[in-house]
């Protein structure tokens, strides 16, 4: 066991782990006790390392990756149903993406040596299938400006994907130096998936305070038109006791005609204040 495979390990597992918990953002609410999923994330890489450190054969790597799975959708709330297909699809798509790398990369050019590549290409691989199922199975299809940044992703994936394909068939180029290559592809755009997720965590917090801001500005001003018709209310109250008062006091005097004179003078100030 050389020092370069162990951190070829230590790389993959942990890179492996980090793409299942983006994936938890498509099957699971960011809910569950902090403490258990820390253990459980943790569980998964050592019992990942310890498999390929100590056993080389195919089917205790595929149980090490199932355990850890498993162990991850436990430390989540959901149905036992949500789970089981969180851990099944994974192990699903990343078969499929061994069968493919190995059909249409390995095979044909007969590299030898570039185990160490092939995992970590695989990597980008269920990263880009990661990105895809959060776009059209997340919660947040609607959103213009997620699906804008998620474009970015892709794309920026995608020229890492294929500048590693392009390497790879150089054969002027070392299995370590490819490795490394893309190794800084994957650790890349893993970086600019989460720093995507907090900016567009920030603009949707910005829009939603913008349109609060905007409620509370048309609180504002119903509340001032509504003050401004109690006022209209008041001064006409006030207005018609005078006028009542007036009234009462031509009644009493016996004067009529002063009376219908005063209310004809009422009717065309009302008239004319429409």
């Amino acid at each position: 066991m050389t020092f370069e495979r162990a951190m070829v390990i230590l790389f993959t597992k942990v890179a492996q782990t980090v793409i299942a918990e983006r994936f938890t953002h498509t099957f699971f609410d960011n809910d569950g006790n902090r403490v258990r999923k820390v253990f459980a994330y943790l569980f998964s890489v050592f019992i990942a390392i310890f498999v390929n450190l100590f056993f080389h054969k195919p089917i205790f790597n595929f149980l090490s990756i199932f355990l850890g799975l498993s162990a991850i959708a436990l430390s989540y709330n959901g149905t036992i149903k949500r789970k089981c297909i969180f851990v099944f699809y994974i192990l699903a798509v990343s078969c499929l993406i061994d069968l493919v790398v190995s059909a249409f990369l390995i095979k044909p050019f007969g590299y030898d040596g570039y185990s160490a590549f092939v995992s970590i290409f695989a990597l980008l691989l269920l990263h880009a299938a990661q990105l895809i199922t959060e776009r059209f199975f997340g919660n947040n299809l609607g959103i213009e400006l997620n699906n804008r940044y998620w474009l970015f992703i892709i794309a920026s994936l995608l020229v890492c994907i294929i500048s590693s394909i392009v390497i790879f068939m150089d054969k002027t180029v070392s299995s370590f130096s490819l490795s490394l290559v893309c190794g800084a592809f994957l650790l890349v755009n893993i970086i600019i998936s989460y720093l995507m997720d907090d900016l567009v965590k920030s603009s949707q917090k910005a829009l939603e305070n913008q349109a609060l801001r905007d409620q509370v500005s048309s609180y504002e001003r119903e509340i001032m038109l509504q003050n401004e018709n109690m006022e209209a209310l008041r001064s006409f109250r006030h207005d018609m006791k005078r006028h009542f008062a007036e009234i009462s006091v031509l009644a009493s005097t016996g004067e009529i005609g002063q009376i219908k004179n005063y209310v004809s003078a009422m009717e065309n100030n009302l008239v004319e204040s429409r």
